[in-house]
């Protein structure tokens, strides 16, 4: 099957400001970057709101704050770094690192810290998309792609009941008061995440009592977004190698991957909906459907980012 691309004649052209625009600048975004780099791609921008590339690990600095897998896995395919310092290397050393990748490929002069979109808008008309900025700026794109990362927004009410009217200090990985002494305290660490597992016995010897989790999970995030980043960059490669100004997966191909995941998180989506329904988690979302974990192996995921079937998007043009 093959997919034709289209023309469509708009009101009027006009250049967007940038090919690519990609959110966020933490592990997502540079890997968004150095792969449409290595892909040609020059005219692109990373939307920052933060003062410093890295995400999650520039704006955390909570006690005790480190990677949660070896660190030797917890880093990009492209950037391989044979001189981390521990097994599990602290915060600062895993944002030195993100900085350094960006420096080493020249993703500096792309990024535009400071800015945060609040909005996109599709114009149909021009093709291309508008980002809304919250100083009411609006950029434009021929294409977008989001790497706002999965922690960039904590839950300010976690539901508990009885949480807004404790008079107490409340300590949260992505606002962390350094200044607050917890000498000789009694705390509660709720959730059992990577945060909590580092913090817990960080603080342990200092504070009075303690009641909190421990657990270990570990998994490949930045091979995760190098695949999510390959995806992106291949679409987009192929958009341009035909002229074409808009692409997106095709409407039966999109339901038909959703309905084969949906069958295969079945007993997943029982445990985490029906058995653990009253747990607040993130592997569940406000709707109480839980989120779809591991949908396929780690090889056959990496091969069909990589080798998806062109027919299965949708290119259209404007003329020149």
């Amino acid at each position: 099957m093959t997919t034709a691309s289209k023309d469509i004649r708009p009101p009027e052209l006009s250049a967007p400001d940038h090919e690519v625009a990609v959110i966020g600048a933490g592990p997502g975004g540079i890997a968004a970057g150095v792969k449409l780099k290595r892909a040609g791609v020059r005219d692109f921008v990373l939307l920052e709101r933060a003062d410093q590339v890295g995400g999650s690990w520039h704006e955390n600095h909570y006690p005790g704050l480190e990677v949660d897998i070896p660190s030797l896995a917890y880093q990009y395919s492209f950037a391989r770094n044979p001189n981390w310092s521990r097994l599990f290397a602290s915060g600062a050393e895993v944002k030195r690192y993100h900085m350094a990748v960006a420096r080493r490929f020249g993703l500096y002069p792309h990024i535009r810290f400071g800015t945060t979109v609040v909005s996109e808008e599709w114009d149909e008309d021009r093709h291309r998309w508008m980002l809304h900025l919250d100083t009411g700026e609006v950029t434009t794109a021929r294409f977008v792609i989001s790497a706002v990362g999965a922690f960039i927004s904590p839950k300010t009410d976690p539901g508990i009941p009885g949480l807004t009217l404790y008079q107490g200090t409340i300590q949260r990985p992505s606002d962390w008061d350094d200044d607050y002494d917890l000498t000789g305290k009694r705390v509660a660490i709720i959730g059992t995440g990577a945060s909590p597992v580092q913090i817990t016995p960080s603080i342990a010897d200092a504070v009075g009592s303690l009641v909190g989790p421990y657990s270990w999970t570990g998994s490949g995030w930045h091979a995760f977004v190098e695949m999510t980043a390959d995806h992106a960059v291949r679409a987009i490669s192929e958009a341009r190698r035909r002229g074409a100004t808009f692409v997106a997966i095709r409407q039966d191909v999109h339901d038909a991957y959703h309905r084969r995941v949906y069958r295969r998180g079945a007993a997943m989506r029982y445990y985490l909906a029906e058995l653990n329904a009253h747990v607040p988690t993130y592997y569940r979302n406000s709707q109480g459907d839980g989120s779809y974990i591991r949908p396929t192996g780690f090889f056959s995921a990496q091969r069909a980012h990589r080798h998806f079937p062109f027919a299965d998007y949708e290119f259209e043009r404007l003329p020149a």
